[in-house]
């Protein structure tokens, strides 16, 4: 019958309790990511959200009362290349314009 209890996962009556697994304090995350000065610790964990997925969402900056995030253009990049391609061009005519005011001089 001691076999089959054993078997059973009961073990003996002299067995020791085996000790729950440690809980994971701050302290221990702390000294693992760095130790104190280092480690920040993340305020976000705690935040109590509509959608789970807004925890890591960039908090907004503010700059003289407004949010800096309404005022970047998405296709700035695109606006960028045009603009450069226009000075680019515009560059060329005066070059252009210059070397045919110059040519004009030549005569006297």
């Amino acid at each position: 019958a001691a076999a089959a209890a054993a078997a059973a996962g009961g073990g003996s009556s002299t067995d020791l309790p085996t000790a729950p697994a440690k809980r994971r304090t701050q302290r221990d995350e702390q000294e693992e990511l760095g130790g104190a000065g280092v480690y920040s610790m993340p305020l976000q964990k705690h935040w109590q959200l509509k959608k789970p997925e807004w925890v890591n969402d960039i908090i907004p900056e503010i700059m003289d009362g407004k949010n800096i995030l309404d005022f970047v253009d998405p296709d700035i990049d695109a606006k960028l290349a045009e603009l450069e391609e226009e000075e680019e061009e515009r560059a060329q005519l005066a070059a252009l314009e210059k070397g045919g005011a110059e040519g004009m001089d030549d005569d006297d």
